[in-house]
């Protein structure tokens, strides 16, 4: 299962982006997305940047994540500007970070991996940063 095909984020409307230089998510502009502000709320932001970091994750672990328990542990967020129209999220700096949590679960078991993710709009600025802090623990030996 795809992390867009997720229940909860398939309910909000969270679906690949039709800009992939802009992000690997999106976030339609609706207006069950707005505030009293009529701008998008941080809440469906705060969405958006979590399965964003959940889709990098099981991209990035590929099979391997089968093996895993995946749970967020922990989420920082920082509001850098409004938002307005159609939002994408991407995870510009995880590769490295993916790498060493991968090699510490096959020395301890488990690791925690910090993924950062922004929102940006239609002219890539961004609206929303957060990091989401993974807590993996594997049940099975890991594939290589």
């Amino acid at each position: 299962m795809e992390v867009h095909d997720l229940p909860f984020n398939r309910f909000l409307g969270i679906k690949m982006s039709d800009r992939p230089e802009l992000g690997l998510l999106q976030l339609d502009d609706l207006p069950q997305y707005e505030n009293h502000l009529g701008t998008v709320h941080v809440c469906a932001q705060f969405a958006l940047a979590e399965a964003c970091g959940g889709y990098l994750l099981a991209t990035a672990l590929g099979d391997r994540l089968a093996g895993c328990d995946a749970v967020m542990r922990r989420a920082e967020t920082r509001l850098r500007k409004p938002a307005a129209g159609v939002l994408y999220a991407r995870a510009p700096e995880a590769g490295e970070a993916v790498a060493r949590a991968i090699d510490e679960m096959r020395q301890r078991g488990r690791s925690l991996l910090a993924v950062p993710v922004e929102v940006v709009d239609a002219t890539g600025a961004t609206t929303l940063g957060a990091t989401f802090e993974w807590f993996l623990q594997r049940r099975t030996a890991l594939a290589s």
